[in-house]
């Protein structure tokens, strides 16, 4: 359910010194970027609620191979009318939003709860601010709309729900590689929906705590649990995940087992031309996909690089694959064009 409810639906972020949520700085707007970490969940404890808090996760481990790369653009899905901005990762991490000074409307996208997929289109959207949000601010909705369940089989149906969204707390927040930051705002989103289609009934449960702050738009940390209760079992998953500084290196996704080696898309996003570079003598080819994954376009890499013109694409989020001359996949990423 990370993947959807909090990626997605409670991307958000916070100007230091200000501890106020607002459309210019939480909203997703076209263009932003940004990466998260995967952490370990394990003794990992929500903390205290109420103003001048103080939490301390600097002990957590950081998956720092596990990165999820975030970016924004004006939604063009004619199957979500009302939103105007799509948030993407990959082809499953999405979600389509209505952003305007006043609030922010969540209008659906793909839910992953352990082996339970589903897109949702909401028809009576999640209300996921409004602003301005700031310590106490409750906001709450009623949702509904249509469910396409993908996985573990494939069914449609119908859903109904309700969300409440609660700026708990504010205060300090410390993590791992002595990184502090001060004037924190603590969201707490829960959301439960209701589904039924014709070979059965469940629910849908989630429950995050989401840390703002820094001047970045996105949760500093996060802490999400989740479950789906199913006729055919119940399936829970919590996940804890942090904000990747820009100090690591960009562009890069480690794989284990795999050599290490330097590559370079830039620049990303782009408007006429990206290019690809890379010192690994193995890498011969770029595979271009979309954001269903359907494979667009391939290039071979001259000495390591390639100049891609942008002129037969739309603007969009992309995938690419870099590859061996025997068809291993080397590195894999996202670059975003924009006007």
């Amino acid at each position: 359910m990370k993947h959807l409810f909090t990626s997605f639906l409670f991307f958000t972020g916070l100007q230091i010194g200000t501890a106020q949520l607002t459309q210019a700085n939480h909203a997703p707007a076209n263009g932003d970027l940004y990466d998260t970490w995967q952490c370990d969940s394990t003794n990992v404890s929500l903390g205290a609620s109420g103003a001048g808090v103080t939490w301390n996760y600097s002990s957590v481990a950081t998956r720092s191979s596990i990165v999820n790369s975030y970016s924004a653009v004006t939604s063009t899905n004619a199957a979500y009318p009302q939103a105007n901005v799509f948030l993407s990762a990959s082809p499953i991490l999405n979600g389509y939003y209505k952003s305007t000074a006043t609030g922010l409307e969540y209008y659906g996208g793909n839910v992953v709860v352990g082996s339970v997929a589903a897109v949702l289109n909401y028809s009576a959207p999640l209300v996921a601010a409004n602003y301005p949000m700031n310590l106490n601010t409750t906001t709450t909705s009623v949702t509904g709309g249509t469910i396409n369940i993908t996985a573990p089989l494939s069914v449609s149906g119908t859903f109904t729900g309700t969300a409440l969204i609660y700026v708990d707390a504010s205060g300090t927040l410390n993590l791992p590689g002595a990184a502090t930051y001060t004037d924190v705002l603590r969201v707490i989103t829960s959301q439960t929906v209701d589904f039924v289609t014709f070979v059965g009934s469940g629910t849908l449960t989630q429950v995050n705590y989401d840390y703002y702050g820094g001047g970045v738009k996105s949760s500093l940390f996060t802490i999400s649990t989740a479950t789906a209760v199913t006729s055919l079992g119940t399936f829970t998953q919590t996940l804890v995940t942090r904000y990747k500084t820009p100090a690591s290196p960009p562009n890069a996704i480690p794989e284990s087992g795999s050599e290490a080696f330097s590559y370079q898309v830039f620049p990303n996003p782009g408007k006429d031309v990206v290019e690809f570079t890379t010192n690994n003598s193995m890498a011969v080819e770029v595979v271009v996909s979309d954001i269903t994954g359907k494979e667009l376009a391939n290039y071979s890499l001259e000495n390591g690089s390639y100049k891609m013109n942008l002129g037969a694409f739309t603007n969009g989020v992309y995938f690419y694959t870099i590859k061996s001359e025997e068809g291993k996949t080397l590195r894999t990423g996202k670059m975003l064009i924009i006007d």
